[in-house]
């Protein structure tokens, strides 16, 4: 791979990561990737239940941006493990039936769809450090009752044509392999991961339809504005269309 391919990459990856910290768009894929946001508004995603200040893991281009997250630690180091770094983290807050319950969500933008591995393994283990890395912070000695559900969420605008168009999860299901036994969900629904492959061609889905047009560098800003406004009712920000959407 040339050099000027490498920083093409390297510069879409970093645009990705900006735009996927902004808490008006960040809210739109949790209402269609996370199970429990399903029936929320995207106001009250976006100004209730993202907690904390997120953080992404490349330089902040717009610092003083009120609407772009940052903060929960985007680097999770373990000993004998190594260093994960997160694109973005972050904790959230949702109703439920047994009250307000918290979830830890990572939001990671691939532009390179095939990087030597399947993306689906790299997705599970960054689930697996969400996970353990909450010994000592959310849990201590045995009580793993308290370990919250850790999501992992993967963008790829680069997929190959025949899975372009999806959005896939894969979770922890309950199996009955002799009997009828049932554990209560909550117990065992602990991990999510949901690969969201864009494509060039246009889809019935709303989050696929709204990632392609905000994410194509072959339209006119204007237009782009003007369609974003009139059929999803997203205003560009100042500091995106001077940044990122170039």
């Amino acid at each position: 791979m040339s050099n000027d391919i490498k920083n093409t990459m390297t510069a879409y990856d970093s645009i990705y990561k900006q735009l996927f910290a902004e808490k008006d768009i960040l809210s739109r894929i949790m209402k269609e990737c996370v199970d429990e946001f399903k029936d929320c508004s995207l106001e009250d995603i976006a100004n209730k239940y993202i907690e904390g200040t997120p953080q992404i893991s490349s330089e902040e281009v717009f610092p003083t941006n009120p609407n772009k997250i940052r903060g929960l630690s985007n680097e999770d180091k373990s000993i004998g493990e190594g260093t994960v770094t997160y694109d973005i983290r972050f904790l959230a807050t949702v109703p439920n039936t047994d009250g307000l319950i918290q979830l830890i969500v990572n939001v990671e933008a691939q532009n390179k769809y095939h990087p030597g591995y399947p993306l689906i393994k790299r997705a599970l283990y960054y689930c697996s450090r969400m996970m353990s890395a909450q010994h000592g912070t959310e849990f201590t000695e045995s009580h793993y009752e308290k370990i919250k559900k850790v999501y992992s969420i993967w963008i790829c605008p680069n997929p190959p044509k025949k899975d372009s168009n999806t959005i896939t999860s894969y979770s922890i299901q309950e199996n009955n392999i002799v009997g009828n036994f049932k554990e209560e969900v909550k117990n065992y629904d602990l991990i999510k991961v949901v690969m969201v492959l864009l494509g060039k061609s246009q889809s019935d889905n709303n989050l696929l339809k709204f990632l392609r047009i905000l994410l194509r560098n072959d339209m006119l800003i204007e237009e782009k504005q003007r369609i974003l406004k009139e059929d999803f009712n997203y205003n560009i920000s100042k500091n995106i269309e001077r940044e990122v959407i170039v």
